[in-house]
């Protein structure tokens, strides 16, 4: 549907020629980003009405708006008016109410008709500013850094054009710790299980001789929702707590048990089946209507129109979605689902996904081949190459000395390096060319580091071949060469490793 978008100045009703419009939701070929109105401080647009949230929104260099517009559920207006409102500034501390030590890395949240209209974060030393628009407000923190506000620590502001208001200390809480233990299927110790936590940004930590974990929250979710897995059996399952019986002392009790496959299938309207479709499987987190949602993996359909996951928790729950065009409407992308599913059977079957009167329309890419690597000195091992290693799952880990988050990460490297490297996984240290081999090599030493590790070219041709700009980067390459995943966080490596290696034979 057509859809007109405007901007006016609060104080004068006239056009704010200088705004710029915001759309972002799904399908993503309606998001606009940063596109400005035109002389009558008006954007014009079509997207479909869809089932998924989108939001609207103004953006502009010395105004402000406390308005936002969301379109959902099939309910949409044609007109969308915005008024902005010259700015001001507020600006504060956050102590903790254990110690008054400052918070940093909390997100402090600006609130108007109990919507979050500006959100900041603090600093070193838990100070922060924001540039809202004049009016009333109230000011409370958020979460992030181990750190949550209470409501009863909000604060009403008013906020003058063209001053800065200062703010008293605000207070946040400490997250708990969660603390528990992780027993095989015989009621035994599960030693070095790997525990996670966290939907946003997960944690993860290794179990001690005694099965047992300490693990620190660093964002409050609904519901603490804690999985474990068992590193080289195909053993896994969770637990789910609240904050509050967290903060009482509540331990997590966590019993393995053997993991489930998933099989579903996707069909047409007259329940034809539909091979090579490509299907996303989700991990749902939390209640229903305050659920959160990560990708696990991607899948293609067979002849029959079927796909299949292995590895997954009897504890998580699961669903599964196919993206397609709906001729019914204008052009764009929705996104068909399946049910919510949590796995109570080793193997477990979906309803089958039907396309209706709705077209899928299969846009994605075939996985990239990856690079071939080009070191000038080799450490561990003789001279590798890709070509070599087929058949093999290679994680290339990008990383140097002189990079803190890349030493973070090193233990669960050698780690996984230990536990997979006789059962086909490879993994391919990269170090930066900015230290030389003697200086990279008396770092392993003094680190025990036992894998591969390459020294890049001093024209950094491989950093070059994976357009490598941060550190550290983490690429994994299937069996047969192309590439798996290139966004891999600290917290899911072990997990994404052991799922690619315990599961080879299965997925034949």
């Amino acid at each position: 549907m057509p859809v007109e978008i405007q901007a006016i100045e609060a104080e004068t009703g006239k056009p704010a020629t200088e705004a710029i419009v915001n759309i972002s939701g799904y399908p993503k070929s309606i998001n606009v980003r940063n596109v400005p109105v035109d002389s009558e401080g008006k954007y014009h647009t079509r997207f479909p009405i869809i089932s998924n949230l989108v939001d609207i929104s103004e953006r502009h260099p010395s105004l402000a708006t406390t308005e936002w517009a969301r379109v959902h559920d099939g309910t949409a207006h044609s007109k969308y008016k915005f008024k902005l409102y010259r700015r001001g500034a507020v600006r504060g501390r956050v102590l903790s109410t254990d110690n008054q030590m400052p918070c940093s890395g909390v997100q402090v949240q600006l609130i108007s008709n109990r919507s979050i209209i500006l959100r900041s974060y603090t600093d070193s030393e838990g100070r922060f500013e924001m540039t809202p628009p004049s009016g009333r407000f109230g000011i409370i923190v958020g979460t992030g850094n181990g750190f949550y506000g209470e409501d009863k620590y909000w604060k009403d502001v008013r906020i003058k054009p063209g001053e800065t208001t200062e703010l008293e200390d605000l207070k946040a809480k400490r997250l708990p710790l969660i603390r528990g233990v992780v027993l095989l299927p015989n009621g035994q110790p599960a030693v070095n299980a790997l525990v996670m936590q966290g939907d946003q940004q997960p944690q993860s930590v290794l179990t001690d001789e005694n099965g047992r974990f300490k693990l620190q929250m660093m964002h409050k979710p609904w519901v603490a929702n804690i999985m474990a897995c068992h590193l080289t059996e195909k053993l896994s399952s969770g637990v789910s707590l609240s904050v509050s019986s967290l903060e009482e002392g509540t331990e997590a009790r966590i019993q393995l048990e053997p993991e489930s496959m998933l099989i579903g299938s996707v069909v047409d309207a007259a329940g034809t089946p539909l091979e090579d479709v490509d299907v996303t499987l989700w991990s749902v987190y939390g209640a229903k209507k305050r659920s959160e949602f990560r990708r696990l993996s991607t899948h293609k359909t067979d002849a029959s129109g079927e796909f299949r996951t292995w590895g997954l928790s009897r504890h998580q729950k699961y669903q599964a979605s196919v993206s397609v065009t709906d001729n019914t409407q204008l052009p764009g992308f929705v996104s068909v689902k399946s049910d919510t599913t949590q796995l109570l059977k080793p193997v477990q079957r979906l309803a089958p996904i039907k396309l209706d009167s709705q077209i899928y329309r299969n846009d994605s890419q075939p996985p990239a081949s990856a690079a071939e690597i080009v070191c000038r000195d080799w450490i561990n091992s003789d001279e590798l190459n890709l070509d070599s290693l087929r058949g093999k799952v290679v994680l290339l880990d990008f990383w140097a000395t002189w990079c803190g988050p890349c030493m973070a990460d090193l233990p669960r490297l050698q780690l996984a390096h230990e536990l997979y490297g006789e059962k086909g996984l490879v993994i391919i240290g990269l170090h930066h060319n900015s230290v030389s081999t003697d200086e990279v090599k008396a770092f392993v030493k003094k680190r025990g580091l036992t894998f591969p590790i390459g020294v890049d070219t001093l024209s950094g041709e491989t950093c070059g071949n994976y357009n490598v700009n941060s550190y550290p980067t983490k690429i994994l390459i299937g069996r047969d060469g192309r590439i798996i995943a290139t966004e891999i966080s600290t917290a899911e490596l072990l997990p994404i490793l052991r799922r690619n290696v315990l599961y080879h034979n299965d997925q034949k």
